[in-house]
């Protein structure tokens, strides 16, 4: 029965991550791993993080000169695809990059993005640096440290969450 619940609490844990977020159970705080989602205007989710290939930081100079910064973002195929549907169906309204709940940026879609990769321009050296690594921070990104802490962290969840369930809190 214990090894269930534990199961059951783990998969919770991962999938709605937002049960062990930084206010929750005990308050501690911790890395998480970024949720990213691209939204239209109508609130519809067409991309996630799972559809990134890549994200780089790039610069180029404007018509007058000036030294203009962006972030050149790569799908998946399946990105790709859904990329291609959703933007030639939403020329003109704004593409709203999420990350954990919070919008980092809100693109105007100009035409139908087909070749699965996108440019999010109009945004600083810094805006840019920012939303590269909120968009490519990955579990291999963490150190072996880094990745023990967040293993003890949900082992501590799990038991405070595993007493609430069980009615020992």
């Amino acid at each position: 029965m214990r090894k269930a619940v534990l199961v059951i609490l783990i998969m919770l844990y991962v999938v709605l991550p937002v049960l062990c977020s930084a206010d929750g159970i005990h308050g501690s705080d911790y890395n998480k791993l970024p949720v990213v989602e691209f939204t239209l205007e109508n609130g519809d989710i067409i991309l996630s993080d799972e559809n990134i290939v890549s994200a780089e930081l790039k610069n180029y100079t404007d018509e007058v000169g000036n030294m203009q910064y962006c972030v050149m973002v790569v799908f998946d195929e399946a990105g790709t695809e859904i990329l291609a549907q959703s933007t030639g169906a939403h020329i003109g309204e704004l593409m709203h990059i999420i990350v954990n709940g919070e919008e980092v940026s809100a693109p105007r879609i100009h035409q139908a993005i087909t070749g699965g990769e996108c440019v999010i321009s109009g945004i600083t050296l810094e805006e840019a640096e920012e939303l590269v690594t909120l968009l490519t921070n990955k579990p291999d990104d963490y150190t072996m440290e880094e990745l023990i802490q967040r293993v003890l962290d949900l082992e501590n969840r799990v038991s405070v969450l595993e007493q609430q369930l069980l009615g020992k809190a």
